[in-house]
């Protein structure tokens, strides 16, 4: 089940760049990613057991996606998701 956080900007049909950090948050985006309701930006090395830390070489790559979504009408025009 989608954390209702994580359904926030899906509700308001707002594109969505997810970067998993920890926990089920990779579960979420996948879903969300599905759904087409956004991107998925895989980030970094684990820093600790289950989570995982933005590094410098990860920027370009978020800022890509944060671009491809505010680009893509795509995103913009999903029917709400909840």
């Amino acid at each position: 089940m989608v954390d209702r956080d994580d359904l926030r900007g899906a509700r308001r049909r707002l594109p969505i760049v997810f970067v998993p950090m920890f926990a089920d948050q990779r579960t979420n985006a996948q879903l969300i990613s599905v759904a087409g309701a956004g991107v998925v930006v895989d980030v970094g090395s684990k820093s600790e057991p289950g989570f995982r830390a933005i590094a410098g070489m990860d920027v370009p790559r978020i800022r890509a996606a944060v671009t491809e979504v505010l680009a893509k009408s795509s995103y913009h025009s999903r029917p709400s998701y909840c």
